[in-house]
């Protein structure tokens, strides 16, 4: 209710109040008016930065095309070298292998050689062995034998004596 009264009574203000807030609203739509020309004079001038920037990078640009281009071609020319070597390496590990094999091969063979060659050996020696001893015999009966046949040609008639 307090407010009703208030609302209906008429209250005399005082004639500079008018003054005051006009004066305040000219120092507040200038203070919006230096701000907006701030703004402007820092959008032309970030608007030069971004021209001499836009200018940069194009040239930058430029530069930068060709040089991944050939960063591009070296790098594919340094696949195909890593390729080549990859199947030279493979191509020796090939041929070691199968080198190796024949080497194992033929070593075998050599060793079945061997065995063959001592077998024969073993029987070479045994038949010279019986052979030496046969005709080791053989000497001892001639020399017996004729030993033999002089004792007896001694005894027979006829044979003249020594």
């Amino acid at each position: 209710m307090l407010l009703a009264n208030l609302a209906q009574a008429q209250v005399a203000m005082p004639t500079w109040v008018g003054t005051v807030t006009a004066i305040s609203l000219v120092i507040i739509a200038l203070s919006f008016v230096a701000v907006a020309v701030g703004l402007l004079s820092a959008l032309k001038a970030s608007s030069k930065q971004l021209d001499l920037i836009s200018h940069v990078l194009t040239g930058l640009d430029d530069d930068l095309i060709p040089a991944f281009r050939n960063l591009r071609e070296i790098t594919d020319k340094g696949k195909g070298m890593v390729d080549g070597f990859k199947n030279e390496a493979e191509a020796i590990v090939r041929t070691s292998r199968r080198m190796r094999r024949r080497a194992r091969e033929g070593a075998d063979r050599i060793e079945e050689r061997f065995q063959d060659l001592d077998a024969l050996y073993e029987v070479v020696h045994e038949e010279l062995a019986e052979a030496a001893l046969d005709v080791a015999t053989m000497v001892r009966t001639v020399r017996t034998g004729s030993g033999i046949f002089n004792r007896i040609r001694r005894f027979l008639p006829g044979a003249r004596r020594r």
